[in-house]
């Protein structure tokens, strides 16, 4: 091999191992802006230096009460999946949830819990119910029994079958009162089911896509 091919096959391993310096120091930047979970959060959610930029980062759900229950039923409609809700009746058609608040979060706000769903049958001008009912919670705090509940109630209008809506629940930051606030690096833990709507109640059930939490985050 001539001392041209040893010097492209060097050149050539410096622009790799430059590469994947830079490609480090960005994951480890990232990671410092994470929920100290370890899971990177997407770069466009993390627009440095931009006060009451907002941030979108999925809630988990918690899969083993999931699998354990076998409810609620996982629908899939094309590439659209999610989990099909009907009204609750002490029958395990819950969904559990939770997410530690993320350390960028500018914590002077209220968070937002969204979520997508659609109907399985077409309605003319009925209702839908859902209720979260949510808690924080900091290490060494004991784990409390009550939570906060939040119902949110969607007229549906002249709707399509398969027809999308949105659940917006918000989560008030200082719902238990001064000194009590929610705060980073706290863990919000969450159910969600569907409740009977105050009048005309939908035909069919509500299929619903999994969840994220949405705040501003902090000038950095």
């Amino acid at each position: 091999m001539s001392d041209y091919d040893d010097n492209k096959r060097i050149d050539q391993l410096s622009d790799v191992s430059g590469a994947m310096t830079s490609a480090s120091k960005i994951l480890c930047q990232d990671m410092d802006d994470t929920d100290r979970i370890g899971v990177v959060t997407p770069p466009d959610i993390l627009s440095a230096g931009m006060s009451n930029s907002v941030f979108r980062i999925p809630m988990y759900l918690d899969f083993g009460y999931l699998a354990k229950q076998s409810k609620p039923t996982v629908d899939v409609l094309g590439v659209v999946h999610g989990y099909s809700f009907p009204i609750f009746n002490d029958d395990q058609e819950e969904l559990y949830m939770s997410r530690f608040v993320p350390l960028y979060w500018n914590g002077t706000s209220d968070l937002l819990v969204k979520m997508r769903c659609h109907l399985s049958d077409a309605n003319l001008n009925k209702k839908f119910k859902f209720e979260l009912c949510w808690q924080h919670l900091l290490i060494g705090e004991v784990v409390p029994l009550a939570c906060h509940t939040v119902q949110v109630e969607v007229d549906t209008g002249d709707a399509l079958q398969y027809q999308a809506f949105e659940l917006d629940f918000t989560i008030d930051y200082d719902a238990d009162g001064v000194g009590n606030e929610i705060k980073t690096s706290e863990r919000i833990s969450a159910r969600l089911r569907r409740i009977a709507a105050s009048s005309d109640e939908i035909t069919g059930e509500v299929v619903v896509a999994p969840p994220e939490l949405i705040g501003y985050r902090s000038a950095v």
